[in-house]
């Protein structure tokens, strides 16, 4: 194999790892969009659990008042 020979080789390696590599910084982009977005959905999600839970043990203590009032209307205490 010529010297010249070696230098194509070497150049079209060159550029495939040059293409694979751009490819892969696309990607990594990409997938970086991706996990931020994901990570502000996490976030809301979590905000929208912890105000569910403020809800719900409001409306537990509402129950629990609420039957004992009738506990105590129906004569039980």
């Amino acid at each position: 194999m010529t010297t010249d020979e070696r230098l194509d080789r070497l150049v079209e390696r060159h550029e495939a790892l040059t293409m694979t590599v751009e490819i892969l910084t696309r990607d990594m982009e990409s997938l970086r969009s991706s996990v931020d977005r994901t990570t502000l959905n996490v976030e809301r999600l979590e905000s929208n659990v912890d105000r569910l839970v403020t809800v719900i043990e409001s409306l537990a203590g509402l129950v629990e008042r609420h039957e004992r009032r009738l506990n105590r209307l129906e004569g039980g205490q």
